[in-house]
This record gives C-alpha cells, structure tokens and sequence, in this order.
C-alpha cells in the first residue's frame, strides 16, 4: 500500500491538476475526492481511477483517516476544512490563494500548529522551470546582486468569452491581483527577498468583470531591490496565448525571458549567452508534481516547506496591501507580523 493516503476536497477547475500529480508519486494514493457536486467528483474519480466519492468532507475525514488532506476549494471555505483536517490529524496541502484575510490566514496556520500537522499552500508557479532557472542563475552568483525584477503577463479577453473554464472569476470583487497577481508577488519573494512596502494602481476595463482586470504592482523589498509586476487581461499577444516576459537584473548581468520562453542571459562583460527555450506553463507543465513532490518530500524527510502557511501569510499581506494601496492611492506597508 502507498505510504501517503490523500483525500482531495473540492473537484473545480484546478483539481485535475492536483490529481495528475498526485498520479505521478509513487508513494501516494488518493483515496477519495469530495465535492458538494457529486456528478463532478465523479467525473473527476473515473478520470484518475479513484475509487471512492464522497460530498461531506467532514464525514469523509472522520471516517477515512486521511494522512493527507489537499484543499483545491474557494478561500473563504479553506479555514473550515482545514479545521477539520487538522482535527483528523491530516497534514494539509492548499491551493492558493491561501486565505480572504490575514486574520483567516492566522486561524489556519494556528489551527495546524496546535494539532500538529504540517501545512503547505500550494503556489505553484514558483514551481515552473523558468523560475526554478532563474533562481539557480541567482544562487550561482552569475548576475551578481539583484536589484530589479520585472513580470509582465497578459491575456486577452475584451470581446472574447471571460474565463470559460473559471467563470466564478468574472463575478469576483477581488480578481486579478488577488487569483493571478498573488502568483507574481510570491515569485517576487522567492527570488528577491521579503517586501517593504507596495505601490499598485488597477483598473476595470471589461464591463463584463466586477473586480479590477489590470494592474500595475511596484514592490520594494528589505534589501532596496525592486519588482515590478504588470498583468492584464486586456492585452493581446503573439497567437493569443497567455504570454509572460520577464526581466531579471544584477550588479553582473540581465537574464531576459521573452514571452515565447527563449531565456537570454546578457553579461556585463559584453557576452550574450542563450540559455534555451522555457515554454512550458505552469498549469500544463511539471509545476504542480515539483509543488507535490516537494510536499510529500517535507512530510518524510521533516524539511520546511517553500511555501508554509507563515510563508505564504507574508505574500498574501503583500496582496493585500495592493488592494489598500490602490484605494488610497499611497505606498502601503504589508503587515509582515507573524501569527
């Protein structure tokens, strides 16, 4: 029998993404999904050979034992099911974003911490070849100090179906920071260091959205570098696609990334040197199995986690400061205090 049995509660948009993964472990079996909606947990359990379907989570974790417990539902229902994960001594894998509030984020990781079970939310991007590239070119000291960062994604949707697979984003009051910038701010982090203070400006163009689908984020970070992160859902790009450029810079060099993946490293010396083709995106890629791996990795060896619910706390307060930023149009300094 698999060492880790996992039951994966809610069967949306991203949970064939978590299943997929999980499939690739050979020390994991999932042993149930949930979902209010029982004809979708269903499809998703035939299509990854799962054996059982259950709508109550509370039930299931009660009655299953689950070592493993991996959230891919709304945020606002996170903290119940945690609650009750952490109640049946389930570790807890999250889907990002972690939580509605910092207060919610506190509940959570408090909650986990006095029942004893490892906590992990699940920011995948960071888990992307490209971002795992760039941090390795950080780490070998060949850019030499950082000192900007710059992330530029942009999709088009003016006059085309808005999310056809997610449509819950159209109607959300919080949209492109707080489900796609989020991703951006933590890349940020993983790469530069801990956030001093946030500048963003936002706007809704498409009618069709309720909450803000352009931003503009300036990040200042602890060590004087600065991010920058620009995502838009307005824009159209080569063939389409989403497209993603980014701009990494130090003392030594630029690496440059161009939205269709060539990664080109630009020496101070005056050497160009192409480091080749990262297209694979984070959702169809192997970001989610590193993400999944790296979990079940910390469960048995007892390594922290890259994205522990401390960790991700610190991200989501820079989300939110975003959001005060913009409404007070000032520089707004994220709460960082621990829980």
């Amino acid at each position: 029998m698999a060492r880790w049995r996992v039951m994966l509660v809610g069967c949306g948009y991203i949970a064939p993404f978590h299943l997929a993964a999980w499939r690739g472990l050979n020390n994991v079996e999932v042993i149930a999904v949930c979902d209010l909606d029982e004809k979708k947990a269903r499809e998703r359990a035939d299509t990854f050979g799962v054996e059982r379907v259950l709508t109550d989570y509370e039930t299931a974790i009660r009655e299953l034992e689950p070592d493993v417990v991996d959230v891919a539902t709304p945020p606002a229902t996170h903290p119940e099911i945690i609650e009750a994960a952490a109640a049946g001594g389930a570790h807890v894998l999250c889907q990002k974003p972690f939580a509605e509030s910092l207060r919610e984020a506190d509940r959570m990781i408090t909650t986990c911490a006095r029942a004893g079970v490892r906590l992990m939310v699940n920011e995948n991007l960071r888990w992307s070849r490209v971002y795992r590239e760039l941090r390795a070119l950080l780490d070998q000291g060949t850019l030499g100090e950082p000192y900007y960062l710059q992330i530029i994604r942009d999709r088009l949707f003016l006059g085309k179906p808005l999310f056809p697979d997610q449509p819950f984003i159209r109607d959300m009051p919080r949209a492109m920071l707080y489900e796609v910038g989020i991703h951006f701010v933590d890349c940020v982090r993983f790469l530069l260091g801990e956030i001093e203070s946030v500048h963003c400006r936002m706007r809704r163009i498409n009618p069709q959205m309720r909450g803000e689908d352009v931003i503009v984020l300036s990040l200042n970070l602890v060590g004087g570098q600065v991010g920058i992160v620009k995502a838009d859902w307005c824009s159209r790009q080569r063939n389409d696609a989403i497209a993603e450029s980014i701009r990494l810079s130090g003392t030594e060099g630029t690496v440059v990334v161009s939205d269709d993946g060539r990664m080109s490293l630009l020496l101070n010396d005056g050497r160009t040197i192409e480091q080749g083709t990262f297209d694979e995106t984070y959702l169809e890629g192997q970001a989610f199995p590193r993400a999944h791996a790296h979990f079940i990795r910390g469960l048995e060896t007892g390594e922290p986690f890259e994205t522990d619910g401390r960790d991700n706390r610190r991200t989501l307060a820079a989300v939110l400061a975003g959001y005060e930023s913009a409404e007070r149009q000032a520089v707004v300094r994220p709460d960082g205090g621990e829980s």
